[in-house]
């Protein structure tokens, strides 16, 4: 499956995130261009999680196979726990269920 996002599960408050969000843009870049992924980042979103941290939507311009993307947000500071149990149901189940949440309300589940 490929996927044309990366979603990131910062550990780290929004509001702190917000003070320091043009060098997480400029790592965002500096991790694109290191992993040599075949895409460009098009866009993102930042916002706030339920728990106060930060959730943020990386948006492509091409779609890429899912466990690039699961690398690319582990490579963006994603938390390590819950990408490793998405990688698990990759494994088991050919796709791995890190959505993020607009594309899990159009699934009916947030």
């Amino acid at each position: 499956m490929e996927v044309a996002y990366v979603f990131v599960d910062l550990d780290i408050r929004y509001s702190a995130f917000k003070k320091v969000e043009r060098y997480w843009r400029e790592h965002l870049e500096w991790v694109l261009k290191h992993l040599r992924l075949d895409a460009k980042v098009v866009g993102y979103r930042a916002r706030r999680s339920g728990s106060g941290n930060t959730h943020v939507l990386v948006y492509l311009d091409r779609p890429v196979p899912e466990l690039d993307a699961l690398h690319l947000a582990l490579a963006l500071g994603s938390d390590f726990k819950a990408v490793l149990e998405a990688r698990l149901r990759l494994d088991a189940l050919g796709f791995s269920d890190y959505v993020p949440w607009d594309k899990k309300r159009e699934r009916g589940k947030g």
